[in-house]
């Protein structure tokens, strides 16, 4: 038996359609794509008006069925797809929509629909797209065998209806239900961005369509999930076919990709050790660009790895999983924009702080190039020793406020002491022995209380001079700290590690 066909839409006007179905005319059109059935459900873009439920409201994904009544899914977990944005072998990155730069998830559109394919494999799940960027020119992608993602104003000669923004594609196997081919199309007569929350307008009001969830409702259709709405139910879910503020995978979503796939039984999670402390991972809007290393020192076995990260300006908590274990004695490295991605496709505002978790022993390093393109290491972090019921920080060498070099405290409070850090007392000395005190009040749990030399000026009552100051926090908490400074020439150092014998 042949191969069978499904197309699902996501409209840009007007009311969803219950079930469309291609009139006579159009099925004895498809001929082109073989022996084919086509249904088409649309996605309206009631874009700004949230979702309210009732009281109680049952969950109702939906399994997306061939005609016959057969569910559809895949026979694995991972599938490969190409995405084919256009441009040339050099330029196969297109960072910008309309003239306008991509507000979250890229800095490209292949980083986009990859973040999107990552909400699926952060589920218990563990369902991954890996996505391989070509420069091919869009084309008829339909039916030729490889799962794609691309652009155009028409499908395979095909007119986009004036309601449609994007189609989903499937192709199976007519006997069994099982997937052979999924394909994502976007209109380019749309205008795109990519971004979280509400939905957003140009200042002609035009309509400002996000790319990232509009895919992650397509992958949707790709891993089999359907339109519980169109099936009578009322839901908070992605999958629904009138788009919302509603940006990521819902509880109802999950709760289908699971029904569907199960759980993978991931070896890794939130409950393993923490093995090291990444410090001051450098956001992807930022000058210095961060590249994190970590090693597994096993030899013999591979790590997995869990991200466990904090975002030391507002406190925010992001976490996932490593997409693939660490070989044995090898080095995984990744970039800002993999770490966004692995952590939820969300960016962080300040420096990221990340705990390392693993069942087996590993290491970590951030290298951060930075001001005129000097590399440093910024993994070191300033570790408390005990004494007397207290632990103590030491800092030394803090230069002055006002010269050439200026410095950055963090001081890092851990999420597992299960409050915040008050009262830590701060102990300057100056080259001569001149003691100088103040205190830090409180530094929330899980975040960093970051501050320059100046505020530092404020808190101990004293200005010194040079690189003649060093300090001690004293709390009785187990907190870390690092020092990072500015030099002349823009160039970014670690300060913070000290030779102890």
């Amino acid at each position: 038996m042949p191969d069978h066909f499904r197309f699902s839409y996501r409209g840009s006007k007007g009311q969803a359609r219950a079930s469309d179905r291609w009139s006579a005319a159009d099925d004895a059109s498809t001929a082109s794509l073989g022996s084919a059935l086509l249904a088409i459900a649309v996605f309206a873009s009631i874009f700004f008006l949230p979702i309210i439920l009732p009281t109680g409201m049952a969950k109702a994904w939906v399994h997306w069925k061939s005609d016959s009544g057969e569910p559809l899914k895949w026979d694995r977990r991972e599938i490969e797809m190409e995405a084919r944005f256009g441009g040339n072998e050099g330029a196969t990155c297109l960072p910008r929509a309309q003239g306008v730069e991509l507000y979250e998830f890229g800095p490209c559109w292949e980083d986009v629909v990859r973040s999107a394919a990552d909400q699926f494999y952060r589920t218990d799940a563990g369902l991954r797209i890996n996505i391989t960027s070509l420069p091919a020119k869009p084309r008829c992608i339909i039916g030729d065998g490889t799962n794609t993602i691309t652009v155009g104003d028409t499908y395979c000669g095909y007119a986009f209806d004036d309601r449609s923004i994007a189609i989903a594609f499937n192709r199976w196997n007519f006997e069994s239900g099982v997937m052979r081919e999924s394909d994502v199309v976007f209109n380019t007569a749309v205008t795109w961005n990519s971004y979280s929350g509400p939905g957003r307008r140009l200042s002609d009001d035009t309509v400002l369509f996000d790319m990232h969830r509009v895919a992650i409702h397509e992958f949707g259709h790709t891993w089999g999930l359907d339109h519980p709405d169109e099936a009578g139910q009322e839901v908070a879910a992605i999958m629904n076919s009138t788009i919302s503020n509603i940006d990521r995978l819902q509880p109802d979503d999950i709760e289908g990709i699971m029904a569907i796939y199960g759980s993978e039984g991931r070896p890794v999670g939130a409950a393993d050790p923490p093995r090291a402390m990444l410090q001051a991972i450098a956001p992807i809007t930022a000058e210095d660009q961060s590249t994190i290393r970590i090693r597994c020192e096993d030899e013999r076995s591979d790590c997995p790895v869990f991200l466990d990260c904090t975002d030391q300006g507002s406190g925010r908590a992001f976490s996932g999983t490593l997409p693939d274990e660490v070989p044995a004695a090898g080095v995984s490295v990744l970039s800002s924009a993999d770490l966004m991605r692995i952590t939820g496709g969300t960016p962080w505002d300040k420096r990221l702080t990340c705990k390392l978790r693993s069942p087996r022993s590993i290491s970590g390093q951030v290298w951060t190039r930075s001001g005129n393109g000097v590399l440093i290491n910024n993994t070191a972090i300033a570790e408390p020793s005990y004494s007397e019921e207290r632990y103590i920080v030491r800092l030394y060498s803090i230069p002055a406020p006002g010269g050439v070099d200026e410095s950055n405290i963090r001081v890092h409070c851990p999420v597992a002491i299960h409050s915040d850090c008050d009262d830590i007392a701060i102990r300057c000395w100056e080259d001569d022995g001149t003691l100088h005190e103040g205190s830090l009040e409180t530094v929330e749990r899980g975040s960093v209380e970051h501050f320059q030399s100046q505020r530092l000026v404020e808190l101990i009552d004293h200005r010194w001079q040079g690189m003649g100051l060093s300090c001690h926090l004293v709390s009785s908490f187990y907190i870390t700290a690092q020092i990072l400074t500015r030099t002349g020439g823009n160039a970014l150092v670690n300060n913070s590690e000290v030779s102890m014998h």
